[in-house]
């Protein structure tokens, strides 16, 4: 299986600080590859490279080989590119059909069409019985799926999920990573930045650790969340497998 994605030396400092350093690794078609690591390790410094809202310093990132380096985020998103962020961003006073309409429209001319894509992704997401709701009066669960909503809308290639899972019960988290499994199945590639371990394990074919910048690790899940790089790091010794 080829790669999707594909980040050569990636690096990113603000003032004296670098927050990512000489990154490199590839995602393959049709993954879901889990991203960890200790607050401030460059986690969302690579997301927000990546899709354009930071401009790399040195490196290479290429989607299906087509290089996207430091793109505008609207043309990465219409490159293949869409993601959610940690703290939900909805158009508070419109509904959810309407907001995730707006996002359509980022990919499509005609407001039909972007309408047809934003009722499709409403009913991936399980959302059809809020269609009518304005977003201000969702539940926090809700308002997540709905910036997924806002992200399927757009018929992503590859999926880049920010702390998804972050303050949700144990049922709703199911509920969600049964969720990201049917998108996934659907042949969308997913990157899944999460801090719930059980999450990760349960959902990710394979893991990056990053730590002060840096690629700490790379595998199979359960293997990684043993190396002692990482727990030592980020895990603790406290750490029991899942």
């Amino acid at each position: 299986m080829g790669a999707i994605l594909e980040v050569k030396n990636l690096k990113k400092s603000f003032g004296g600080i670098q927050a990512l350093k000489d990154v490199s690794f590839d995602v393959a078609e049709g993954e879901i590859l889990g991203l960890i690591g200790p607050n401030g390790s460059g986690k969302s410094t690579f997301v927000n490279t990546v899709c354009g809202l930071y401009r790399p310093d040195g490196g290479q990132v290429a989607l299906r080989g087509k290089n996207i380096t430091g793109l505008e985020p609207a043309m990465v998103a219409r490159a293949g590119i869409a993601r959610t962020f940690q703290a939900s961003r909805p158009f508070l006073n419109l509904t959810v059909l309407d907001n995730v309409i707006v996002s359509a429209l980022l990919d499509e001319t005609l407001v039909d069409a972007a309408e047809k894509n934003a009722r499709q992704a409403i009913e991936v997401a399980g959302l059809s019985q809020y269609i009518n709701t304005k977003s201000c009066n969702l539940p926090v669960e809700k308002r997540k799926r709905l910036d997924l909503c806002r992200a399927l809308a757009l018929k992503p290639s590859l999926l880049m999920l920010d702390e998804v899972m972050a303050g949700l019960n144990p049922k709703e988290m199911e509920d969600g990573l049964d969720l990201v499994r049917a998108i996934n199945r659907q042949g969308v590639t997913v990157i899944f930045i999460e801090h719930v371990m059980k999450a990760v394990v349960s959902l990710c074919h394979r893991v990056v650790v990053f730590d002060q910048g840096c690629m700490l690790a790379d595998g199979e899940p359960h293997a990684v969340m043993q190396d002692e790089r990482v727990v030592k790091a980020y895990l603790g010794g406290s750490y029991k497998p899942c």
